[in-house]
């Protein structure tokens, strides 16, 4: 294969394999007879200009259409509706984001003093549906890695390792997770960042304010 195109063809490793096993040697073999038509090194450059452009688009589009057929075809219907449940769950908390920062966009306040953000409403959409939804997620990704199919007897690591398959609660379980770690640590940022040790409120003033290390005692 000529030079000019190893990257190109170190690039088609981006496709999924069923893909790149099929099509792969056209592409190449396309890419070739378009430069080896051209007559001027303009006409070269026009050639690369527009693969540039292409391959990013029918990367992302191939992507989604195998990642669609998979989930459609081979993820089993406990994930995905564990999936749509999980996320369904997580989706109060970047609705009260969302509506309090168009309140500050459109009307130069927030929602901070209204009954969105008192207990216990706040704990319901900051604590109680994204714990729910980490936990669901937990248990049914427990049960794909440990409790293989008939048909797929593969061990639990590769299973455990099966993204394409068990991504409808990986995504959720980890924005799920994410939102309790804000949660438990928030705090410790005002510390970090030398903010008065007053705003510490949790976590025994999230060890005193980090031995008081932060904040020069």
């Amino acid at each position: 294969m000529p030079r000019r195109l190893s990257l190109y063809e170190r690039l088609l490793h981006l496709y999924p394999a069923p893909y790149r096993k099929r099509y792969g040697d056209q592409m190449i073999q396309a890419v070739s007879d378009m430069l080896e038509d051209t007559t001027s090194s303009s006409q070269r450059s026009l050639v690369w200009a527009r693969i540039v452009i292409d391959l990013p688009l029918s990367l992302i589009k191939t992507q989604l259409q195998y990642a669609g057929g998979i989930m459609h075809n081979e993820t089993p219907g406990y994930i995905k509706r564990s999936g749509i449940f999980t996320g369904a769950l997580v989706l109060p908390f970047f609705s009260a984001l969302i509506a309090n920062g168009l309140d500050k966009l459109l009307f130069d306040q927030n929602l901070y003093g209204s009954w969105l953000w008192h207990w216990p409403i706040i704990g319901f959409w900051v604590l109680w549906l994204p714990g729910t939804a980490l936990t669901v997620a937990l248990l049914s990704y427990g049960v794909y890695t440990f409790t293989p199919e008939r048909k797929n007897r593969t061990n639990w690591l590769r299973r455990a390792l099966d993204v394409p398959h068990a991504w409808p609660v990986i995504l959720p379980g980890i924005v799920a997770f994410g939102i309790l770690f804000i949660l438990a640590f928030h705090d410790s940022v005002h510390c970090w960042i030398q903010n008065p040790i007053h705003f510490v409120t949790r976590y025994h003033q999230t060890l005193q304010c980090t031995e008081r290390g932060y904040l020069g005692g």
